[in-house]
């Protein structure tokens, strides 16, 4: 009590005053714990992981999967919504920038499971439609070209098993079979106008 007639409390003096206390305290253990040797600590990384580094093979697939059992279920269902998707304007730039490389670039739907085609093909064909009529990428399939049965997916929607990977490793390898030679006919038919 008798220091507060030697002690004039300011609220704004003293929020100024511990906020510079903390932020040069913060500051000071920051660099300390960035600069001061540490012991190598080694972290517990499940390595059987689908996704851990030693997953992937020396062209960056995911390759683990391929001899293990699937889970339960398929991660990642959803069902979807109509909305304008505004992923087509960062296509096409990048499209732009593809062109003035001189470099090929072709759109091409993904592989998806049976189960999830069927609940959201309304949703799925209006996206279509809209990469049809604005996309400045040459589209090479349509969405139903890559649609497998669910037996076919590892974990989630997207990552397919190793059937699933070889069957549609086949059809891409037709369908830009066929690209490259209706691509090559229409470049020599061109040549000889």
């Amino acid at each position: 009590s008798t220091a507060k007639n030697f002690y004039r409390s300011d609220y704004q003096s003293n929020f100024k005053s511990y906020f510079e206390e903390e932020l040069v305290g913060n500051i000071k253990n920051n660099a300390y714990q960035l600069c001061a040797p540490k012991p190598r600590i080694e972290k517990t990384i499940d390595t059987r992981s689908v996704y851990a580094r030693g997953a992937f093979n020396e062209y960056g697939d995911v390759i683990r999967h391929l001899k293990q059992p699937p889970p339960d279920h398929l991660d990642d269902r959803v069902t979807l919504s109509y909305s304008k998707w505004e992923g087509i304007n960062y296509l096409n730039a990048f499209a732009e920038y593809a062109r003035a490389n001189n470099i090929r670039l072709y759109f091409m739907y993904p592989n998806y499971p049976e189960t999830q085609y069927v609940v959201n093909k309304e949703v799925i064909l209006k996206f279509a439609s809209d990469m049809r009529r604005e996309l400045k990428i040459q589209i090479i399939n349509n969405p139903e070209d890559f649609v497998f049965s669910d037996s076919m997916f590892f974990n989630t929607i997207y990552h397919l098993n190793k059937t699933g990977r070889d069957q549609r490793t086949s059809m891409l390898v037709e369908i830009l079979k066929n690209r490259e030679i209706s691509g090559m006919k229409k470049a020599k038919d061109d040549n000889k106008k």
